[in-house]
């Protein structure tokens, strides 16, 4: 209120003969609903902003006003304190969870979940602060439930350009191993690993993690090829691991990303052991195992780690 507009405010309501009640804005939202009720008020007057984005909490009342409109906007109760999303070379994003204390005025295509025309509704919003955390702008759209990301495709990895495709590399790999006197002889043993998928899961990167899991898919292919040619080989597909990442319906706390899949639907992927910019975990779910060739009947239901050992032994005739 250290302002020239309170004091002008002041003077004005003053010379027209107006009651002045002041109106606290980290007031709770039945607080709000009392002064405002009370004092039977007939305008708003409100300032360009009071807290930045960091000094948020549970509790507070927002009101909002859309940019170039005059009688449209919002007030909401916050309901948790903001999730930082991305911050650019401009601003910053934060996802804010909240109650809309306003009518919908978008009807049955509000993107809050759980609000309709004449109600309060509750959920999420994008939020977009100054480098300083100052609030610029907020946003609802391409927003539903939490999910705060827009919507990605696949593109090609331009680092990976000059960089042969794992198919290729397998393939070549196993041309080698068979043609060699001691491999065509006695076998031979390979590994084949897509290590990106998982520095791609550390990133929260899922296009990056859905591509690299592609590329190990027509690795596999190749060595199934050769298998079924050959007769005599066991191929065996696992992780050393799993990871935090999972499909989810798009009502999840914590970070996630939204893609655009090749039907043009969305596909919600969540993350849930760090923040954006941070690495992701490891995690102890149990991971999938599948075999073909000789000893694959070996690999049915849960196994230990070590069994792989002794099938593959049996797979090459070892001792």
């Amino acid at each position: 209120t250290n302002c020239v507009g309170w004091i002008l405010t002041q003077f004005a309501t003053a010379k027209i003969g107006a009651i002045l009640v002041n109106i606290n804005p980290a007031y709770r939202l039945h607080e709000l609903e009392y002064a405002l009720t009370q004092s039977q008020c007939n305008y708003l007057l409100l300032g360009d902003g009071f807290k930045d984005i960091d000094n948020l909490v549970t509790g507070d009342l927002m009101i909002m006003k859309y940019i170039g409109s005059t009688d449209t906007g919002h007030v909401v109760t916050v309901v948790a304190p903001p999730t930082f999303v991305k911050q650019t070379t401009t601003e910053k994003v934060y996802t804010l969870k909240i109650i809309d204390c306003t009518g919908s005025p978008h009807g049955s295509s509000d993107t809050r979940y759980a609000t309709d025309q004449d109600g309060v509704g509750q959920g999420y919003m994008r939020v977009y602060t100054d480098l300083n955390g100052n609030i610029t702008k907020y946003s609802w759209n391409n927003y539903t439930n939490g999910i705060i990301s827009d919507p990605a495709t696949r593109k090609p990895n331009p680092d990976f350009a000059s960089v042969p495709q794992l198919r290729d590399m397998t393939t070549q790999a196993i041309d080698l191993l068979h043609r060699n006197k001691a491999g065509s002889k006695k076998g031979f043993f390979l590994q084949v690993e897509s290590a990106s998928i998982d520095k791609k899961d550390h990133d929260a990167d899922a296009c990056g993690q859905i591509g690299e899991t592609g590329q190990l898919d027509e690795a596999v292919s190749a060595a199934l090829d050769f298998a079924k040619r050959d007769g005599h080989t066991l191929v065996l597909v696992t992780a050393d691991h799993a990871h935090s990442s999972q499909i989810v319906d798009g009502n999840a706390p914590g970070l996630t990303t939204k893609l655009t899949t090749k039907d043009g639907s969305d596909m919600i992927v969540s993350y849930g052991t760090s923040p954006a910019g941070g690495s992701q975990q490891h995690t102890g779910s149990q991971v999938r195992i599948a075999g073909y060739g000789p000893q694959a009947a070996n690999v049915v239901g849960l196994i230990d780690q070590t069994d792989l050992n002794q099938i593959i032994r049996r797979a090459l005739s070892l001792r």
